[in-house]
């Protein structure tokens, strides 16, 4: 009988956590539905949501974390009271990540008519490790994060084989600083030869003012056309290389 009644009183004991356990979770899946209603009525909410949403379509992985932050911030210093009144467990910060997150899912699945969440479409917009390191140095300018960075500093997300990630997107800046140098040289021997050509067109057509011998010495043979090209191309490839290494310096300084 004694053995029968402690296990009784076991089980109680037992059942009675689970019900305390049941009803703070309860509690505070109420407290966070109350909370997002509320949230949602908030026109400065929806306005961050959207840019937020702006930057993950442009995958501008610099502009999401900057519009995340900006979101977070705003949710936490105008519901800090609500964010803590969720429980002494739960960090208010954290909190308002979460909020961030199931916010950007409600108001942006509403405008798409499809289900929306923050992550995946991070995912699905932005550019790996390769990518990211390839158009930062082929443009000037480019974001500098790749997607699991992006993931990283918003929800904490260990980032895995984060050194070969890193080292892939160093090695493809390189090439894509080639390929910028490539391209600029291109452009460089295009214009030198619509220049050129514009020059003798407006020559060969003022030279008759100075006589017929005048006219007939201005000609733009191959040779002359191909020396027009290379000089063309070797500017462009110069000034792209003097263009990189200014932002380069420029970087540098700021960052120091």
């Amino acid at each position: 009988m004694q053995g029968a009644a402690e296990q009784i009183q076991a089980q109680h004991a037992g059942n009675m956590h689970s019900i305390l356990v049941n009803n703070e979770v309860r509690a505070n899946r109420e407290t966070d539905s109350a909370l997002i209603q509320k949230i949602l009525t908030n026109g400065d909410v929806h306005q961050g949501i959207q840019n937020l949403y702006d930057k993950v379509r442009e995958g501008d992985q610099d502009g999401i974390c900057t519009e995340f932050d900006k979101l977070k911030t705003y949710i936490y210093n105008t519901y800090q009271d609500e964010l803590k009144a969720r429980g002494s467990k739960t960090n208010p910060a954290t909190a308002a990540t979460e909020i961030v997150e199931k916010i950007y899912g409600n108001i942006i699945s509403a405008q798409t008519g499809e289900v929306s969440d923050l992550r995946s479409d991070i995912q699905r917009y932005g550019d790996g490790s390769a990518m990211n390191g390839f158009m930062k140095g082929f443009r000037q300018g480019n974001h500098t994060r790749y997607v699991d960075q992006t993931l990283s500093h918003c929800f904490g997300l260990e980032i895995d084989q984060k050194k070969s990630k890193d080292n892939r997107k160093e090695v493809a800046s390189y090439v894509g600083r080639g390929a910028s140098v490539l391209e600029k040289g291109v452009y460089g021997a295009v214009g030198a030869t619509a220049a050129g050509g514009i020059a003798y067109g407006l020559t060969k057509a003022v030279a008759p003012i100075f006589g017929k011998k005048a006219a007939q010495k201005i000609t733009l043979n191959g040779k002359a056309a191909r020396t027009i090209i290379t000089i063309g191309a070797l500017l462009g490839m110069a000034a792209d290389i003097w263009w990189q290494c200014s932002g380069s310096r420029d970087s540098s300084t700021n960052a120091a």
